[in-house]
């Protein structure tokens, strides 16, 4: 029997979407209607991530920042949102565009990718996540850099190693209890033919620490 809906805790590729519509399968995802196989992408939970991270370090006076794109390719379809929001945050500032590079999970990987940031005039690196975000202050210290004096970091999804990095990690929280109590609320309208809940809204915030 074909479920009549699905939770997209994780992201979907878009022949994926694609599939499951055809299939008649629905897409209940983690950031609400805009994440419906028929919506489109980008997300607009994600964009208002790269647009945060922008206008925090832009207020502390980064012009040059960096984009640390993950190494899982799965990630993609959030990654590319999240990056888009920095990119027309940079252009609505007047920043130049940011400088993407790919950062493995390994120092020697995240420590390259900081000396080609630092040629380029980097002085703060927008993260895809904490994850990723981690790994750029491993490469930091490689480099003998201290942060954010050197090179400032900012991360998402405050996950609880976050706060215990080496300067705590500066990140925007994307508020996951929030979503999944609205997700539950969407599979129960969805079983018993209700109206579908309201969004209540995306429930991002920053949070301040030391690395930017």
């Amino acid at each position: 029997m074909t479920p009549r809906a699905v939770i997209g805790f994780a992201p979907f590729a878009d022949a994926d979407l694609l599939a499951m519509r055809q299939a008649g399968i629905q897409v209940l995802g983690t950031l609400g209607e805009e994440h419906r196989p028929d919506a489109g992408l980008p997300a607009k939970s994600q964009l208002r991530i790269g647009a945060l991270q922008v206008r925090h370090l832009a207020a502390h006076g980064h012009r040059r920042l960096g984009y640390a794109w993950p190494p899982d390719a799965r990630l993609g379809v959030f990654a590319r949102d999240r990056l888009l929001g920095v990119r027309r945050a940079c252009a609505d500032l007047d920043l130049p565009e940011p400088v993407l590079l790919p950062v493995d999970p390994d120092v020697t990987g995240a420590a390259a990718a900081v000396r080609r940031w630092r040629e380029e005039g980097v002085t703060a690196v927008a993260a895809y996540n904490d994850d990723v975000a981690l790994a750029v202050l491993a490469g930091l210290r490689a480099e003998g850099l201290a942060c954010p004096a050197d090179c400032a970091v900012m991360g998402v999804d405050d996950i609880p190693a976050a706060r215990l990095a080496a300067p705590p990690l500066t990140t925007v929280s994307q508020s996951i209890e929030l979503q999944a109590r609205y997700l539950a609320a969407l599979v129960l309208a969805d079983l018993d033919g209700a109206d579908k809940p309201a969004h209540p809204g995306h429930g991002l915030h920053l949070v301040q620490r030391d690395s930017a």
